[in-house]
């Protein structure tokens, strides 16, 4: 009888440091599922949470091919291979994974992980682990920049609908929002990233072409030789609208890309904090804060071309739109009002009767 064939070519899975001992000694776990280490998607689970953690240049082979992976707040995605894995790279100083997670990725890529990986320091963010542990939702303050690109998309979904033309013209826009990440303290290459990408994604890409048809030519004229930015406000105050706070963040933006690299070097986070309006907070709350505004800015770009602050509509037409829907409101309100009133005097009638009764 032959001998059962042992999986002699089979890859043994790779060991991830996941403490240290009392005399220094690095503990090591292979990142296999087994029914004594916890796992975040079997809810009821009593076990401690096993994580590890990386330097962030792990994530640098993934960042450096964006065709091919998406690098989230939350999650590394490989497109062509079909693999996820849940990551906390919130913080920006490590990035952190739980265990049993790991052995979803190839032996290959676990080789790689293994290469960064770091005796653990510390615990977890509050979204992650709220989101992978205790199953809760992430909130809208821990990812600012997947609230960026659902409101970037809702933003193209509004144009679509209501103009036929789009107010951000961004090709390929993945990458600029792959980079709208919290950059770990002191990395001004992630400061510059960030800054490049909001410029790229709010400014640059103003359809300023489709913007000035929605002006009389005069107007048109006095546009020549201005910058994205001074066309667009210059437009919106035409229709009788200002960008208000949205015009302060644009402009302290621009002022930031086109700043030379010195300049920026020079500036530190805590100037850049006042210069938002986020004088006295932590560098992460900063560059946080930063991100959310942009959510916001997004979001104020959906309203005006939903409200159709944004259009080809002339101001005229627009007063007459504006007058018509109000007057079709107080009717409206007459009418409630009314059958209020008949309901009213109907309800009183019955009472009469049964008294009589």
């Amino acid at each position: 009888m032959k001998s059962k064939q042992t999986g002699t070519n089979q890859k043994s899975p790779v060991a991830f440091i996941i403490g240290v001992d009392e005399n220094g000694q690095e503990l090591t776990r292979a990142a296999n599922l087994t029914k004594n280490v916890f796992f975040p998607l079997t809810r009821g689970m009593t076990n401690n949470p096993i994580f590890v953690d990386f330097d962030t240049r792990v994530l640098d082979k993934y960042r450096e091919k964006p065709d091919d992976y998406f690098v989230w707040d939350m999650r590394l995605v490989c497109l062509d291979e079909h693999w996820s894995i849940p990551i906390d790279n919130y913080g920006g100083e490590k990035v952190s994974v739980l265990l049993p997670c790991l052995s979803r990725l190839p032996y290959e890529e676990q080789q790689h992980w293994r290469t960064h990986n770091i005796a653990p320091n510390g615990g977890v963010s509050e979204g992650y682990y709220e989101t992978y542990i205790k199953h809760i939702p992430f909130r809208d303050a821990e990812q600012p920049r997947h609230r960026f690109r659902e409101a970037y998309y809702e933003l193209r979904s509004k144009c679509y609908e209501y103009l036929g033309w789009q107010l951000l013209l961004a090709a390929g826009e993945e990458p600029y929002i792959a980079d709208l990440t919290v950059p770990a303290p002191d990395e001004q290459r992630d400061f510059d990233a960030l800054v490049s990408s909001l410029y790229t994604l709010c400014i640059d890409s103003l359809n300023i072409k489709a913007l000035k048809k929605t002006v009389p030519d005069a107007q048109r004229q006095a546009l020549e030789g201005k910058d994205n930015l001074a066309c667009f406000t210059d437009i919106l105050r035409y229709r009788g609208e200002k960008l208000g706070k949205y015009g302060h963040f644009l402009r302290e933006l621009q002022q930031l890309k086109y700043g030379s690299a010195a300049q920026r070097k020079a500036c530190n986070y805590r100037q850049i904090a006042n210069s938002f309006g986020f004088d006295g907070r932590s560098v992460q709350t900063v560059f946080t804060g930063i991100l959310r505004q942009s959510v916001s800015l997004v979001r104020y770009f959906t309203m005006g071309v939903e409200c159709r602050y944004i259009s080809e509509e002339t101001l005229e037409e627009r007063y007459v739109r504006m007058d018509r829907g109000y007057a079709e409101s107080i009717a409206r309100l007459d009418e409630i009002a009314a059958l209020t009133a008949a309901s009213a005097s109907e309800e009183t009638t019955e009472k009469g009767k049964t008294r009589e009764i």
